[in-house]
């Protein structure tokens, strides 16, 4: 895979549990901080969208995420969410940044 290709399917794939890779690429949609220095994220890998993906890793980040950028997501599990039937979220452990996001003028 070329290194700025995001990962088609890969999130739908995921939450299936049917994705064996665990490096996948992803952009950015959206960010915003919760508590405990951790951040949810609005993703997108080309095809599917995920709005359940939360940062829990100390070493990253916030302001790293800005909109549009590009991550190969490294270490990630999934948790059932409190209180809310049959909704995953991915916890992400490890990314790198791929390419810094851009917005067109």
């Amino acid at each position: 895979m070329a290194p700025n290709t995001l990962s088609n399917g890969a999130l739908n794939r995921i939450f299936e549990h049917k994705e064996t890779d665990q490096s996948i690429y992803i952009q950015v949609l959206g960010s915003r901080e919760l508590s405990s220095n951790r951040f949810r994220l609005v993703i997108w890998d080309g095809t599917e969208l995920s709005q359940h993906c939360i940062v829990v890793s100390e070493t990253l980040k916030f302001a790293d995420f800005d909109k549009f950028a590009v991550f190969q997501l490294k270490a990630y599990t999934l948790s059932d969410l409190p209180k809310k039937e049959n909704v995953q979220v991915m916890l992400v452990n490890d990314a790198t940044r791929i390419a810094k996001g851009k917005i067109a003028s």
